[in-house]
């Protein structure tokens, strides 16, 4: 499957001259439900009801129930600065709506690689990263995955055109960064396998592109934007 990335002519900059693949920390992202759980998980909660069963009833069933969900969203948000992750967009063709969402100006690129090229690039043993799918689901209605990690990769219903795929890493020694740059653990060109120009963007900025690449060792032909192409009527 092919997986797109988009960013701004510095990120881009910074991936060839680091060799290195950004990632953010999951609170870093934007979005405050990330990390959260589904609404219908909160009743699965039942160990104030165990409680009050083992002492007879003696106990404040709503309060023990509260603190016990109190106390789980402090160590689950505790954990999100734990989790580390690299986004990116499944897609067979490059994307008009992911163009203007997470470009800055028209003067941008986007990398297009594999899942197979993104594991190759990644190293395996300093790290233990993960590639996923994100999930979709309705927060008030849908049921809570049975993994406890899958919930690094639960995003809303109303996120689904992201078609969004991550590498996900965990690393609780980290928590106090805003991300990790991971060192890729081969070639540049292992891992980009092709470099688009942002819609509408004039040749020079693909030149200037292409002439980038081209200082960093990277062999590829920077291709202009399909959606460019002249209609036939």
């Amino acid at each position: 499957m092919d997986l797109w990335r988009y960013m701004d002519v510095s990120k881009f900059i910074s991936l060839l001259s680091t060799r290195r693949l950004w990632f953010s920390r999951l609170d870093q992202l934007g979005d405050p439900f990330e990390g959260s759980i589904p609404r219908r998980l909160l009743p699965t909660f039942g160990v104030a009801d165990v409680l009050a069963d083992l002492f007879e009833g003696d106990v404040d069933v709503p309060s023990v129930r509260d603190r016990v969900i109190r106390d789980s969203n402090a160590a689950r948000e505790a954990r999100r600065h734990g989790a580390f992750v690299s986004c990116w967009h499944q897609n067979a063709h490059e994307s008009a709506a992911m163009w203007k969402l997470y470009l800055k100006s028209d003067e941008g690129l986007a990398i297009r690689t594999t899942r197979e090229a993104l594991i190759s690039a990644l190293p395996v043993a300093e790290h233990a990263i993960e590639i996923h799918r994100v999930e979709y689901l309705d927060f008030d209605a849908d049921a809570p995955p049975q993994s406890e990690r899958r919930w690094w990769l639960l995003k809303r219903k109303s996120f689904e055109h992201e078609r969004e795929v991550r590498a996900v890493l965990i690393n609780d020694k980290a928590r106090n960064h805003l991300g990790i740059a991971v060192p890729l653990a081969a070639p540049i060109d292992r891992l980009v396998l092709a470099v688009h120009v942002a819609p509408s963007t004039p040749e020079f900025f693909r030149e200037a592109v292409q002439s980038i690449c081209d200082a960093f060792g990277l062999k590829t032909t920077v291709q202009r934007s399909k959606i460019d192409d002249d209609p036939i009527y």
